[in-house]
């Protein structure tokens, strides 16, 4: 059975899920205790985003390092230096995940929303 990650939202949707030894997770900047929407520019938003991303994963009993596969939305093409700057941060061994980088006309979301990530984490130790 499936389980829920992260603080309950007011939409019917979680911030992550837990299916067996994968945990899927879509994350923007907010901040998970108040769900107050973090605002600034690409490197705050993405910051935020791949710390949120972590407590999600830590929740389930991994962490970045147990991250397969990322799909990043941007709302500006302009962002991705600042967006790689970031991801260097946060993931630091080899093998990095998968990515896939996608620039979107708009996001849907706060206004201000900068970026999206969506990750797949694969949990079950070798």
């Amino acid at each position: 059975m499936a389980k829920a990650l992260g603080p309950r939202t007011n939409h019917q949707i979680s911030f992550g899920v837990l299916a067996g030894d994968r945990a899927h997770a879509t994350v923007i900047p907010v901040d998970l205790e108040s769900g107050a929407f973090v605002d600034g520019p690409i490197d705050v938003q993405a910051r935020r985003t791949m710390q949120n991303l972590r407590a999600l994963l830590r929740e389930a009993g991994g962490d970045l390092d147990h991250v397969v596969h990322l799909t990043v939305y941007l709302a500006d093409a302009k962002d991705l230096a600042g967006l790689n700057a970031v991801y260097r941060e946060f993931f630091v061994r080899e093998p990095y995940p998968a990515r896939a980088t996608i620039v979107a006309r708009e996001l849907i979301g706060p206004p201000g929303l900068r970026l999206q990530v969506s990750a797949e984490a694969y949990l079950k130790d070798e």
